[in-house]
């Protein structure tokens, strides 16, 4: 049966707990629904110094051994905060640091990169900028270039594909950036795209989640559509039919094994094979996972704003300000 275990901890406690088994690639056949949902527990859930709801998160593991591995956050108020590992242990009791440098509005989205050894952000002033990870002794600085591709409308998501940058934005686009930096826009795509709040590369794959729009007080346009370049280069292509399973607009995208994750306003992480089919449901509102079968969420789940795969598991986040780790 599942696990329901909520703690509220300024870091990660895993020693409270049993470690659960390293997770299984998702399935969308029945005889594995199951075993998939069961794979998940509630471990623990961190409220951050600055005060302000948590927009999005990363997770970070350092190149080479005895780095410290990191949860980069995002918030409202324009920080990063980085909840860092101890050195004794993968994510137990860690302390939080904020980078001083303050952006001018909200920090949509936050990636990093272990082979640059540098992290991105998204922001709400529609700029994406590029930052150095400190090393295990530095201090956390100003960013290193800012790039502006997105009309001045938010910069929604930002995510690393090998040397490349892929930015999602409220203009309904997503660019590709390459070159030095990266800096130069290679690749533009709007069709069929309304505020596209995520992008995610997954090996030839591109993950793009969008949030829609209002109309007359319903919301149309939210969506999960996977793109593919064959061979990992050329342009980006759909593949696949959009999916449209959240109860509202979707805000949030995250790679897990063999699977990847959506989460959104109805208070729910949604686990999705690779075509996109959701294979089980993670409720911020019951603290509990079940199968796919209906759109709403349960009340008091709040908005999903984040979510970031683990190696045993997901991390979300929601407007309530708090971080939530599901055990996998």
């Amino acid at each position: 049966r599942l696990r329901r275990l909520f703690f509220r901890f300024p870091a990660f406690s895993p020693a409270l707990a049993p470690r659960p088994p390293t997770p299984r690639a998702m399935s969308s056949s029945a005889d594995s629904m199951d075993a998939t949902m069961e794979s998940y527990a509630l471990s623990s859930s961190h409220v951050l110094p600055c005060g302000t709801p948590v927009r999005c998160l990363c997770h970070y593991r350092p190149p080479g051994a005895g780095g410290r591995r990191h949860l980069f956050v995002g918030t409202e108020g324009g920080y990063v905060h980085a909840l860092l590992s101890p050195g004794g242990g993968p994510d137990r009791g860690g302390e939080t640091t904020t980078n001083p440098y303050r952006h001018p509005h909200a920090v949509l989205s936050v990636a990093a990169s272990e082979s640059t050894g540098t992290y991105a952000t998204g922001c709400k002033d529609g700029g994406v900028r590029l930052f150095a990870v400190p090393a295990a002794d530095g201090a956390f600085g100003p960013p290193l270039s800012v790039l502006a591709g997105h009309g001045g409308r938010p910069a929604g998501s930002v995510r690393f594909a090998g040397d490349s940058l892929v930015s999602g934005g409220w203009d309904g686009t997503f660019k590709v950036w390459s070159g030095d930096g990266p800096s130069e826009c290679v690749q533009t795509v709007a069709e069929g795209l309304e505020n596209t709040v995520a992008v995610l590369p997954d090996g030839d794959a591109l993950y793009v989640v969008c949030a829609g729009r209002s109309e007359g007080g319903r919301y149309a346009g939210m969506l999960a559509q996977v793109y593919a370049r064959p061979g990992g280069g050329g342009a980006y292509a759909p593949r696949g039919p959009p999916r449209a399973d959240h109860a509202g607009p979707v805000r949030c995208a995250a790679a897990l094994v063999g699977a990847w994750a959506t989460g959104g306003n109805d208070g729910t992480v949604r686990v999705r094979a690779p075509d996109g089919t959701c294979t089980a449901v993670l409720d911020h509102g019951t603290w509990a996972a079940r199968p796919p079968g209906g759109a709403a969420g349960s009340d008091g789940g709040g908005i999903v704003l984040g979510c970031a795969a683990l190696p045993d598991g997901i991390a979300s986040c929601t407007e309530a300000g708090s971080v939530v780790v599901w055990r996998g």
